[in-house]
């Protein structure tokens, strides 16, 4: 299910103008001959209803700080929410955005949690999208593969994520 995130992010806009440079721009030329960093945002809930702002500013706040300080630009077209579980590999918007690479240079995630919340998981998604070439970054941990430390790190997490999940009682998709 997809929703229509304009007005959440044109309040987000108005309550952050210090990011309307890199964030939730309206009109972007997409020709390839614009020198502009695209990326695109990536986000996810369990519930199957629009956002409520104070989620969506949840998320979209470390995105827009990273888009900033990665000075990138992430248009409105390329912001998703998605519902459903962090443990299903067949999102419908994750297919198609790996399905049309050309689109955007990379992905950035408010956190590791939103793309996947086991190791095995968010090993085939993140092997998915580098055949896709798509870069990734999570707001929440450093994200450059090329550290010897970072996938040691990767490990780590994700198995405390899986952890966690085992830990906590299944959420109701209402």
């Amino acid at each position: 299910m997809e929703v229509d995130l304009r007005e959440t992010i044109d309040n987000f806009r108005a309550a952050y103008p210090e990011f309307s440079d890199h964030f939730g721009l309206e009109t972007v030329d997409h020709s390839p001959l614009t020198p502009l960093n695209l990326w695109g945002c990536y986000c996810r809930s369990a519930a199957k209803e629009p956002p409520p702002y104070y989620t969506a500013d949840r998320q979209f706040l470390p995105v827009a700080r990273a888009a900033r300080q990665m000075d990138v630009i992430v248009p409105i077209e390329q912001i998703f929410w998605e519902f459903g579980s962090a443990d299903d590999p067949h999102r419908p918007i994750l297919r198609r955005i790996m399905a049309n690479p050309y689109e955007i240079k990379g992905l950035i995630f408010p956190s590791l949690d939103r793309l996947a919340r086991n190791h095995a998981l968010l090993e085939h998604l993140e092997f998915q999208f580098w055949k896709a070439r798509i870069k990734l970054y999570y707001c929440d941990i450093e994200s450059d593969r090329g550290s010897i430390y970072n996938p040691m790190m990767y490990e780590a997490v994700a198995e405390m994520l899986e952890a966690r999940r085992r830990r906590i009682p299944r959420r109701s998709t209402r």
